[in-house]
């Protein structure tokens, strides 16, 4: 594909979801390389019975659509919705392996639509606690990325003492020897 297809397929993507979506071209965040793409989308979200409108920020690399887009959500929506599965602590929502998944570059508005409902699906299951499971398989990701921008962390600590946790009685340490993985120490609470 030349530039020109790459741009044209990401307009007929984009277009294409304009049929169903509120989607608007917006400024690229600053964290992003010039060349990319970015569009805002209005979200509904089912919730207990209750609908959500949810921004989420879609990312088209120059080379859409032989690459996946990047879905973020709003970092106000971060804030609302807390931590939720296959959602990093940036927003990023992981809709798809980038590494492992192959999009069909003949189908681009198909890509795009796959994308942002599997977004939506990973919202939706992780408000209604449908894919809590997926904190255990990516444990050690969820950890690094929360914590490998800090100084002085000690990244062979594991802490099982939960964020929100109002009080403790009893906070217990234990060195591994050997070490279990990167992990040589635990800490956990109990109550008294």
């Amino acid at each position: 594909m030349n530039k020109d297809e790459f741009v044209e397929a990401q307009e007929r993507a984009v277009k294409h979801l304009s049929r169903f979506y509120n989607i608007r071209k917006i400024e690229l965040p600053k964290e992003s390389p010039d060349h990319n793409s970015c569009y805002q989308l209005e979200l509904e979200i089912l919730k207990g019975g209750n609908t959500l409108c949810l921004v989420i920020n879609i990312i088209l690399e120059p080379d859409f659509p032989l690459s996946l887009p990047i879905i973020f959500l709003s970092k106000e929506d971060i804030a609302k919705l807390g931590f939720l599965p296959n959602i990093d602590t940036k927003g990023q929502i992981c809709t798809f392996d980038r590494n492992t998944n192959i999009p069909n570059p003949n189908a681009p508005e198909q890509v795009l639509e796959v994308c942002v409902k599997r977004a939506k699906n990973i919202i939706e299951d992780g408000l209604q606690g449908n894919n809590l499971d997926k904190f255990n398989n990516e444990f050690i990701a969820y950890w690094e990325n929360t914590y490998e921008a800090e100084e002085n962390v000690d990244l062979t600590v594991l802490s099982l003492i939960g964020e929100k946790e109002k009080s403790i009685d009893i906070i217990n340490y234990v060195e591994f020897q050997p070490s279990i993985g990167m992990f040589g120490k635990l800490i956990y609470s109990e109550k008294a």
